[in-house]
């Protein structure tokens, strides 16, 4: 994209299918980082769940 657009000049059917594209692929990269923490935070969540789970089970088997 060599071209010079000047502020007030409409922008071409190419210009406007690259800044569509270019918001496409910024929101998916968006939504996929965030999605992979979820579901990081989410195992996180389980394993510390189950971590205190099987602690509560040794703590009543011995009382």
């Amino acid at each position: 994209m060599s071209e010079d657009v000047r502020a007030g000049e409409p922008l071409t059917p190419q210009q406007e299918e690259r800044i569509r594209q270019l918001v496409r692929e910024e929101c998916y990269f968006r939504d996929r980082e965030a999605l992979i923490k979820l579901t990081a935070m989410t195992l996180l969540l389980k394993l510390a769940g189950t971590l205190m789970l099987g602690l509560l089970l040794l703590a009543f088997r011995f009382l």
